[in-house]
């Protein structure tokens, strides 16, 4: 009895905790291709992505823990997804912030190689595009 009480929960698509369904599949509808989302494929949708929050949160968490805070702030969670190969998809959605010190000190280097790179002629040695095809000088 008890045995198939729980069955019963299990296969019954019950409200996920966080996520509501009518808006994951709603999400889902928006792929141009999909024309309907069967409840079990939004139920699944709705707790793989409340597993994969929980799990991002555990792993900022843990980063906020190696450092002595209390308070999960947005560079844990860049480097939680940056160092997570299952979150290699948000990578662009949730950079690694670069403090403007850094970008500067980037910007004089570059500065600094190109201009080493003009000889004392005034012409460009070596010197590529960023697509990485050669100048021409």
């Amino acid at each position: 009895m008890a045995t198939q009480e729980n069955q019963e929960a299990e296969t019954s698509y019950a409200p996920t905790e966080v996520l509501p369904l009518n808006r994951i599949k709603r999400l889902m509808k928006e792929e141009a291709d999909v024309k309907a989302v069967a409840a079990d494929a939004s139920y699944a949708a709705a707790r793989a992505t409340e597993y994969l929050i929980e799990e991002m949160a555990a792993r900022a968490f843990q980063l906020t823990l190696a450092e002595n805070r209390d308070t999960i702030s947005y560079s844990d969670v860049a480097r939680s997804v940056s160092q997570w190969a299952a979150t290699e998809f948000l990578r662009d959605i949730v950079p690694q912030r670069i403090p403007l010190s850094e970008i500067i000190k980037r910007l004089r280097t570059s500065n600094e190689d190109a201009s080493a790179a003009v000889n004392g002629d005034g012409k460009v040695e070596d010197m590529h595009t960023p697509n990485g095809d050669a100048m021409q000088s």
